[in-house]
């Protein structure tokens, strides 16, 4: 298969409607690649008097075709620029747009955050702190945003820094931050996984976010208040499994986001780069998501009545509270094969989603169709 024919079937199956990131590695782990998965869903539309929205080709190859006039680079989960460490993460976006030099996604990197509306002392902090990483060999990641991110990319700008966006790279947010867009453009790099075209809106940034703290072995905070996305985000890198880095506040102080972190032992506090690197010297344990993609012509035989069994099972045995999908195999006589086959039907109708810990839930009541 030609690179090019490749690409066009990753977007064309995450453009899919209601294919997010955790279930379209379900259908490549499922069928064994993503043109298995386009050929097999029209399998899955006997029973249905509505279909499986796929993505055409056509419309696809228009998106790559914008991005190439744009100058952006499109990085699927299978290309070596892709960042190592995202795909340790649950749901990692198996394509990624950026604009800059994609090589600098390979370097470990940490991620720094923070408010806003920061302190002029705390600004000043970020820029040495991030100047520092990147004297020793750190890509700095933030999201560049006033405050606190703007000044850790400035201050890593030399060596290198990556900035995540909530919307499409080809949108410039905050509008204050254009400089800064351009500085990172030819100097660094800015990425999203939302394709180009797309509106920042608030929704997006608690996807972006857990991609900054996912790429970096760890994260750094710095004044951030309490409620804010930066602690969203260094609570997202503690269930990574990423190193959560304090930079503490006055006592008071409405930025005292830091504080609480170390108070209830979700961050190690440190005051400058030499307390960052004996973190970072600790081994993590990682586990990046496992999938048997491209088994050749992996041949999946769906079997009418079996998925009838297995969609009658889960109807009876879904509900909206979460359920191990370990348990609902093994309590069901069935085989694993057509129980995923028939979670993913129902991901397909935006029945149920899937958590992190390996759980489903029902989002609403199945049909009966």
């Amino acid at each position: 298969m030609s690179k090019n024919n490749q690409l066009v079937n990753i977007l064309q199956l995450i453009r899919t409607k209601n294919v997010g990131p955790v279930v379209y590695m379900q259908m490549v782990e499922q069928f064994g690649s993503e043109s298995n998965a386009l050929s097999v869903i029209p399998k899955l539309q006997s029973r249905r008097s509505k279909k499986f929205e796929i993505a055409s080709r056509a419309s696809v190859e228009d998106e790559i075709a914008e991005c190439e006039k744009q100058g952006v680079e499109i990085i699927t989960y299978l290309d070596e620029y892709y960042p190592p460490l995202l795909k340790h993460i649950y749901d990692f976006p198996p394509v990624l747009f950026l604009k800059g030099h994609k090589h600098l996604l390979r370097k470990s990197a940490v991620a720094i955050v923070g408010s806003r509306n920061c302190s002029l002392f705390a600004q000043k902090a970020t820029f040495n702190l991030a100047k520092d990483l990147g004297s020793k060999g750190f890509l700095v990641a933030s999201g560049m945003a006033r405050g606190i991110d703007s000044a850790a990319h400035e201050g890593a700008l030399e060596k290198g820094t990556v900035a995540f966006l909530g919307g499409g790279v080809d949108n410039i947010y905050p509008p204050q931050s254009k400089d800064l867009y351009h500085k990172l453009c030819n100097q660094g790099a800015v990425v999203s996984e939302f394709p180009i075209g797309t509106q920042p809106i608030p929704a997006h940034f608690p996807t972006r976010n857990r991609l900054i703290s996912g790429m970096s072995r760890g994260i750094v905070v710095m004044e951030a208040s309490i409620k804010s996305g930066s602690i969203i985000t260094a609570r997202l890198a503690f269930e990574q499994g990423r190193e959560v880095m304090c930079y503490p506040s006055s006592p008071g102080n409405k930025s005292s986001g830091a504080n609480m972190l170390i108070k209830e032992n979700q961050g190690v506090l440190i005051e400058n780069i030499d307390d960052i690197l004996k973190v970072l010297t600790k081994e993590q344990v990682l586990k990046e998501k496992t999938f048997s993609r491209y088994t050749h012509n992996k041949t999946v035989e769906l079997v009418e009545q079996n998925l009838s069994v297995a969609r009658k099972y889960l109807k009876s045995s879904l509900s909206y509270n979460p359920i191990h999908l370990d348990v609902l195999i093994s309590s069901s006589n069935l085989d694993a094969q057509h129980i995923n086959i028939a979670l993913i039907e129902l991901e397909l109708d935006g029945y149920i989603e899937r958590f992190s810990s390996g759980r489903v839930a029902l989002l609403k009541p199945i049909d009966n169709e």
